[in-house]
């Protein structure tokens, strides 16, 4: 009898135990999946470059591909880059401008701003900055 009682017991712990190991879905934080769509728009910039702090306007519409992004006016030039993006990264990769400086750089989205590191390089060398564009 003393086995049975056991066995009972046992019976009614073990399934608390297995159930209670694992992940439960409201303890996960969802990570948000953001596609080309969500980075285009019109922004306020505020990048931060050695040389000081500048405050303009840019805005980023959709490429060529599915994953490209034309980002207007970046260091205040006027000149249009080129960045892919592949959910919340966003990529620069290495190319000439129109006004004769090479840009290079990447960046992260979020629900509330886009932070991008760059490096412009031109005829007096290269400067790396930094920007934070906040839709409007």
């Amino acid at each position: 009898m003393k086995n049975l009682s056991l066995f009972f017991l046992l019976f009614l712990v073990l399934p608390l135990l297995v159930t209670s190991c694992g992940e439960d879905e409201e303890d996960m934080i969802p990570v948000p999946m953001f596609t080309r769509a969500d980075y285009l728009g019109s922004y306020s910039v505020v990048e931060v470059c050695p040389g000081g702090q500048d405050t303009y306007n840019s805005s980023l519409t959709a490429g060529a591909t599915s994953n490209e992004i034309i980002i207007a006016n970046l260091f205040n030039l006027g000149d249009e880059v080129r960045a892919t993006v592949n959910g919340d990264r966003l990529t620069i990769p290495m190319q000439l401008a129109p006004s004769w400086r090479e840009f290079s750089g990447s960046g992260t989205l979020t629900d509330q701003e886009l932070k991008l590191s760059f490096t412009v390089t031109g005829g007096s060398g290269s400067i790396d900055c930094t920007a934070v564009l906040t839709p409007q």
